[in-house]
């Protein structure tokens, strides 16, 4: 550089440092719309709808493969059903927010039911449950028809005859 005009050295730095300066300006402008994509996607993300899930075991804590769980709104009356997977594992995705009832049931155990859960807009909310060793409950109505007395006929409306005997 020293063999350099003073102009020409001057003319090179200052091409240099708008070059730097530039290729600053170029990786900021990056790193902002990688930012924007990035909260974006996080709000495109969002849902207004819920999840519901848990994990089912036994006494000794041992996943219930197999399991039948049945989710249904209070406000709605709207079923779901599902079953845990080999880990006892399941979830209901998608729920309306409002406040659900689910029970579960499995051969060999008693059936558990968990009422009152609020769910609200993007929640996932996470309820395990331990069944116990039992068998679920069978109701049984038995109607027995009891006869109805016989109906005695009444006693003969006929009045039997008399008779009178005038004194003589």
């Amino acid at each position: 550089m020293d063999a350099m005009p003073q102009a020409t050295q001057s003319l090179w730095e200052l091409v240099s440092h708008s070059v730097e300066i530039s290729g600053a300006i170029e990786k900021a402008v990056l790193l902002v719309l990688a930012a924007l994509c990035v909260a974006t996607g996080s709000l495109w993300a969002q849902s207004s709808r819920a999840a519901l899930g848990g994990r089912v075991t036994d006494a000794q804590g041992a996943a219930v493969p197999g399991a039948e769980v049945s989710v249904v709104s209070e406000d709605t009356a709207v079923k779901q059903t599902t079953k845990t997977n080999d880990q006892g594992n399941w979830v209901v995705q998608f729920l309306i927010p409002a406040r659900y009832n689910f029970t579960i049931s499995a051969a060999g155990f008693k059936s558990v039911e968990h009422t009152g859960i609020l769910l609200q807009t993007s929640d996932n909310k996470q309820i395990d449950s331990q069944l116990e060793v039992g068998s679920t409950t069978t109701e049984l109505t038995v109607t027995a028809e009891v006869p109805l007395p016989t109906v005695l006929e009444p006693p003969s409306a006929r009045v039997p005859e008399l008779t009178v005997v005038a004194p003589l």
